[in-house]
């Protein structure tokens, strides 16, 4: 699995700073999409875009992670539903 940006960026300017909502999304190898979401990225106008990469690939990095746990931690609940307490 692989995470690409899955569509066009928003951007918004506030005086010196910006934001940007970047939507991604997992692919695997046949270019098949899995989950997405949103990811925000803020910083100055003065970034470079080595700066604005680093930080939505740190942002990515985070999300994937977030995402493994979260996918650990439901195959631990798999049977639960029905389970007498």
């Amino acid at each position: 699995m692989i995470v690409k940006v899955s569509g066009q960026p928003t951007v918004t300017i506030n005086g010196s700073n910006y934001s940007v909502d970047v939507p991604v999304a997992f692919y695997d190898d046949a270019g098949w999409v899995g989950e997405g979401t949103t990811l925000t990225i803020t910083g100055v106008l003065t970034d470079t875009p080595a700066n604005f990469l680093s930080k939505l690939t740190t942002a990515s990095n985070t999300w994937q992670a977030n995402v493994a746990i979260r996918n650990t931690f439901e195959v631990k609940l798999a049977g639960i539903v029905g389970r007498v307490l």
